[in-house]
């Protein structure tokens, strides 16, 4: 070990093991409640094109986030139910 910091090719690896799962889950958040925001604003907005009186690309943006995030509840239910420790990706 002496031998390989002084040679300068001592080199340390640390891996957390939930860190890359965790990261995933604020990603996954943070796009959720910006799509979320989005879709609220072009509905607030009125903005073309209307259908019954709702701005279309809002509320397409409304479902997918819904979709997506009844995906994500599904995902971790399932973790939690079968006890498995698998990461998102």
């Amino acid at each position: 070990m002496v031998d390989r910091l002084e040679a300068g090719n001592f080199t340390i690896r640390v891996e957390h093991r939930y860190l890359k799962s965790a990261a995933n889950r604020l990603v996954v958040g943070m796009f959720f409640s910006s799509l979320l925001l989005a879709s609220a604003l072009l509905i607030v907005r009125s903005v073309r094109p209307l259908l019954f009186g709702l701005s279309v690309a809002g509320v397409l943006g409304f479902v997918v986030a819904i979709a997506f995030g009844c995906r994500m509840v599904w995902i971790n239910r399932d973790r939690a139910v079968s006890g498995r420790d698998a990461d998102w990706d």
